[in-house]
């Protein structure tokens, strides 16, 4: 939707009502709006949540609660898991009454994930999410007072120009805190708090936090996206190379075991293994082996338990003849994989 600012002014008093407002409505167990609601616009909020322009602008009645805020209107069916965005809390729920409730969070989701993430490449902040708050901010964390009172009027200065530079362009709150914190001391922090934003403002807001141009904030952006992509593909042909390494000397390894412990590397099911039985096993972490002895903690007992040492490939020899073995555990195992010595 391409939003004007006549179109934002006239939208904006409705947003403020529902985001700045402190007065909630009160709970309405029949539906306010005995009309079908059209499933494209389940569909979308199931998506990407709503955004500013169109809760601002649709027909429908929109009520106001501590947590979140209430479509009303004879919804479709709503079979979404109200998750949206990678690794979501749930934000969209349908009432009994087939009413749409949706979360603060939901409200320009994708908008406040843009905004986030830009600020943090361009001007250092980092962002927090759980269930009930999303939003930027920078630290500094000291046990000296002078030090972090230094940071908080810094940070507080720098909420002022903020908030003066951003008037009008966001629906939230940028501010400075100080705070003692047990332990790891004092701590000052700045925070921006985005509640809503209508499109258009994007741009002219993160220029104003950044102080940099929005087109170089995305290349920005981009360059470091691509940066930790070509990083992340290096990484998984490093890794593949020394699975496929370490997986070609093990099985070298197992053909000379087998044939100086005379025994094959297999698989053998729990329910087989005998209480005394002795195995040679690969670490879990490394290749280094393990002589483990299986026995019963008492009668009654059916989990396995067992004793081990750990020593270099090279000492197998020493392995095989030392019965001093050290106190470990393994509950409800469904196989042990190895050499099977008695």
């Amino acid at each position: 939707m391409n939003y004007t600012a006549k179109q934002i002014k006239r939208d904006g008093e409705k947003l403020e009502r529902l985001i700045l407002d402190s007065d909630y409505d009160q709970k309405h167990k029949l539906n306010t709006y005995n009309k079908p609601v059209p499933r494209e616009l389940l569909d979308e909020i199931d998506s990407e949540g709503i955004t500013s322009e169109r809760l601002s602008s649709m027909e429908f009645p929109v009520y106001k609660y501590m947590t979140q805020i209430t479509i009303h209107g004879l919804f479709p069916k709503y079979t979404g898991n109200g998750r949206i965005g990678f690794r979501g809390y749930k934000n969209i729920f349908q009432n009994k009454n087939k009413s749409i409730g949706i979360k603060y969070h939901a409200i320009d989701h994708n908008k406040k994930d843009t905004i986030y993430s830009l600020l943090k490449q361009s001007a250092g902040y980092s962002s927090h999410k759980d269930s009930t708050n999303w939003y930027a901010y920078k630290m500094k964390v000291s046990h000296n007072k002078e030090t972090i009172l230094k940071h908080y009027q810094e940070f507080k200065k720098e909420s002022e120009r903020l908030n003066a530079e951003t008037k009008g362009l966001f629906y939230g709150s940028i501010s400075a805190s100080l705070y003692y914190l047990p332990l790891l001391g004092y701590l000052a922090e700045i925070v921006i708090y985005v509640s809503a934003i209508f499109e258009p403002n994007i741009k002219p807001f993160v220029e104003a936090i950044s102080g940099k141009s929005y087109d170089a904030i995305l290349k920005e952006l981009r360059d470091a996206e691509a940066k930790a992509e070509k990083e992340s593909q290096e990484r998984a042909k490093r890794y593949e190379k020394e699975r496929q390494e370490k997986q070609r000397k093990r099985e070298d390894l197992i053909k000379v075991l087998e044939s100086k412990l005379n025994t094959p590397y297999k698989r053998y099911p729990i329910s087989s293994v005998e209480e005394g039985s002795e195995f040679i096993v690969f670490g879990y972490w490394d290749d280094k082996l393990e002589k483990i002895r299986f026995y019963k903690e008492s009668p009654r007992q059916k989990k396995f338990r067992y004793k081990r040492i750990t020593e270099d490939v090279n000492k197998l020899d020493e392995l095989l003849a030392n019965e001093n073995f050290s106190y470990g555990s393994m509950y409800r195992p469904s196989y042990v994989k190895g050499f099977k010595l008695k």
